[in-house]
């Protein structure tokens, strides 16, 4: 099996930014002495959970936010952007590289960012940007992603507990501890409509604005990449005592719930009052304006630096928020409050003043719009496309369609100029939350005519005159899904759209681990892994005490051993470096963890060979060292246990990802090479009174082990369930080095010693190269 697409990708992607540094480098430097034009810096604002209609600049006249219009009114506003996913992670994850959450395998909340990744920030620190990013940006590790500087809750945590907090007056009502799902909805989402125990000096959108004001002060020779992102105004709501009683709760209106609504409105919203949603709504836009108080002080200490003219500034929400729409308050849906965002840029030197398109953006494209405007070469593996044409007036229109997928509830939305298609596979529980509390609907097509109906109430997808339009978004959904999948190799060759939507909205994240995943729904050897392993290993111990009687059943001549061990070393080099070293990158998400760990099994192995010699399948001349049963207990003992780990790690890394092929692959090396295992034994044994017995004993106790390996790695992950990834990834680039030593070691000494049927054992040899390859 080749390296997956996106293992493939993931490899390579920083040898692309590598490249992409270099054009860039000269492309904008010219001749030799020549002196390059300083690039463009970006400064860009993230808030979390921030609706595009709860801002001024996009109609709302509730609300005041001065500094968002404002930063609108001094460059583009895109009316029309859409994230790529509805959640935190997968949205920031997107969009921060320009890639869709599928591709990276990120579609759940709790899923890290791979590290082999690139990120807009690897990009332009490669082409000598100072990088920083300070606030939220949910890579859910400490890793820093290209960024020099990175400064979170943590580090204003700390500086709070070594100067403490200003006291909050005593008859001051202040919010209670977030705990969502576990208190009642009117608490955790503030329907008291009640401020943070916190003055606004204390709070951790202040020491982000001051790290902002901190960096932004400094002198440099480079251009900058700022990335500063506020956790405001997501529930619940948080904004600081002074700016509490802004809104009266009563003021709100409670958006009417459509008549198709009642099936999709999650349990844990059904018992809100009138009065508690108001409060909501009041929380949530109290919170918005703290949050615009502190973009602009963001903007005045880019104005204070003097960097303004030539800064890049952008202004975006990783996605949107329901207040009562659909009788939801959330964001977890394809519906538009949900996914349609807030999207401005600004740069007085190349964007001009007062303008706005209705054009059609997806969140991906900002990745290459930021790089295209600082005159950066983009990655070849980026999917989103430039902005540019449109900033500068040259096409009013820029996609025909966008696409947004939800997987925590196996969802994925299609839409156009005037049509929305959202497509549910309904067969799976939610685990995220908002689990309706009612029967599964099974799989579920729902289609919006925007033209006439912009609050998405009546889903005409079943209307006859509406087929044709249906047949035709599905197919195009099926073959984005398709083609943006993460491995396209697995997706079933199918024409029909349905069957490829079902496979395709299910959740495939990096590390087979995700939380809120739900209930896997393979088959019973998936769901139990440590079963499947176990019958594998039963099998193996078959196989190994088979090898045992292999002399006497058959005439193993010279050729006859050579070509097997071509063939099962051809076997084990295949599933190495086909199967286990790029699933371990997948898992790990670190290519140098990865390597660093198979390195660390080929060296094992290597040694053992080297101090035990074990490894011996046929007496021979050029056999300089004798076999001895010590050396035979310890080292094939030991190679034997990491057959199991090896087994286990295999077939865990595929159950969470709904395939066996790796997992088989493993099995089909080890059980097809541990008959060979068996020749040290029979070597030992020849001339000594009962050897059959003998073999037959020596041989099951030591293969034994193999399910023992396997029954110890998987009571380790019990044991250490925080530390499950980096287990399986371990395990994986381990056994990745133990099997290419093994079939190393039976395949080099052909090249020295044999130089007969050479044509015979290199096409054993392909053979089981081509068999490793094929089981995938």
């Amino acid at each position: 099996m080749r390296p997956t697409k996106f293992a493939r990708t993931a490899w390579f992607g920083r040898f692309v930014a590598c490249g992409s540094v270099l054009f860039g480098t000269l492309s904008v430097g010219g001749v030799a002495g020549a002196e390059a034009p300083r690039r463009l810096n970006v400064l860009w604002i993230c808030a979390d959970d921030h609706a595009a209609y709860v801002i001024g600049a996009y109609g709302n006249r509730r609300v005041h936010t001065p500094n968002l219009d404002r930063l609108a009114a001094e460059g583009m506003r895109f009316d029309r952007a859409f994230c790529s996913s509805p959640v935190c992670t997968a949205s920031r994850d997107s969009f921060i590289t320009g890639r869709y959450p599928r591709t990276i395998g990120v579609t759940q909340l709790k899923t890290p960012l791979p590290q082999g990744e690139t990120t807009l920030a690897h990009v332009l620190k490669g082409v000598g940007y100072d990088t920083a990013a300070i606030g939220k940006m949910h890579f859910n590790n400490n890793e820093t992603y290209g960024f020099d500087l990175r400064r979170d809750l943590g580090y204003h945590d700390a500086e709070l507990a070594e100067r403490g907090k200003k006291p909050i007056p005593p008859d001051v009502a202040v919010q209670p501890t977030w705990r969502p799902f576990r208190d009642p909805a009117p608490i955790w989402l503030n329907a008291g409509n009640l401020p943070i125990a916190e003055v606004d000096a204390d709070t951790d959108a202040t020491y982000f604005v001051e790290e902002t004001e901190r960096f932004l002060s400094k002198p440099r020779e480079k251009p900058f990449f700022l990335f500063v992102s506020f956790y405001e105004p997501h529930s619940p709501f948080c904004f600081p005592v002074e700016d509490r009683g802004r809104f009266q709760p009563s003021s709100f209106p409670v958006p009417p719930v459509g008549p198709e609504d009642a099936g999709q409105i999650p349990a844990v919203f059904r018992d809100l009052t009138a009065a508690e949603k108001h409060g909501i709504a009041a929380a949530y836009y109290t919170s918005v304006e703290f949050l615009d108080r502190k973009v602009g002080q963001v903007l005045a200490a880019l104005d204070k630096s003097g960097q303004a003219q030539n800064t890049v500034v952008l202004y975006t929400a990783d996605h949107g928020y329901l207040l009562g729409q659909h009788g939801r308050f959330e964001k977890h849906c394809s519906y538009e409050e949900a996914i349609r965002n807030p999207l401005f840029m600004r740069c007085p030197a190349v964007i001009p003043s007062g303008r706005s398109t209705s054009a059609l953006v997806e969140f991906v494209d900002i990745f290459p719009t930021v790089l295209d405007l600082c005159g950066v070469k983009i990655p070849a593996n980026v999917q989103g496309r430039s902005l540019v044409p449109v900033l500068e007036g040259r096409t009013k229109a820029h996609r025909t369609e966008v696409f947004v997928e939800y997987a925590p509830n196996e969802e994925a939305a299609i839409r156009d100029e005037r049509w929305k298609l959202i497509f549910e596979r309904g067969v799976q529980p939610r685990a995220d939350g908002y689990d309706t509390g009612l029967p599964l609907p099974g799989r579920t097509i729902r289609l919006y005519d925007l033209k006439n109906d912009s609050s998405e109430m009546h889903n005409v997808a079943g209307l006859p005159e509406n087929a044709e339009r249906v047949k035709q978004m599905l197919g195009r959904l099926a073959e984005h899904l398709r083609s943006t999948a993460r491995e396209p190799a697995l997706v079933p060759k199918t024409a029909d759209p349905l069957e490829l939507l079902d496979y395709c909205v299910q959740s495939r994240d990096v590390g087979a681990e995700s939380a809120g995943a739900g209930v896997p729904t393979g088959p019973a050897g998936l769901r139990r892994p440590f079963l499947l392993a176990g019958a594998y290993s039963l099998a193996i111990v078959l196989a190994s005490l088979a090898g045992s009687w292999l002399p006497m059943m058959a005439r193993l001549t010279h050729t006859r051993m050579q070509i097997a061990m071509s063939l099962c070393g051809g076997l084990m080099l295949g599933v190495s470096l086909f199967h286990m070293l790029p699933r371990s990158f997948e898992v790990f998400g670190s290519l140098d963890r990865s390597v660093i760990w198979m390195l660390g099994g080929l060296l094992t192995m290597f040694f053992l060979i080297r101090a035990f010699h074990f490894h011996q399948h046929e007496p021979g001349p050029h056999r300089s060292q004798r076999l001895n049963w010590m050396g035979l207990a310890l080292g094939l003992g030991v190679y034997t246990l990491i057959n199991g780990v090896s087994l286990a790690a295999s077939v865990e890394a595929d159950a969470g990802r709904g395939a066996w092929r790796l997992g088989f692959g493993t099995f089909a090396a080890i059980f097809l090479h541990k008959p060979l295992d068996a020749m040290p034994i029979s070597i030992l044994t020849t001339g000594r009174e009962a050897a059959g017995r003998m073999r037959q004993i020596v041989n099951g106790t030591l293969a034994v082990l193999c399910p023992l390996g396997v029954a110890l790695f998987f009571a380790t992950l019990k044991q250490f369930p925080n530390h499950h990834r980096g287990l399986v990834g371990c395990g994986l680039a381990f056994s990745a080095g133990v099997f290419l030593c093994i079939s190393l070691s039976d395949l080099l000494p052909e090249l020295e010693f044999h130089a007969h049927d050479r044509v015979a054992l290199s096409l054993a040899l392909m053979a089981g190269v081509a068999l490793a390859y094929v089981v995938a």
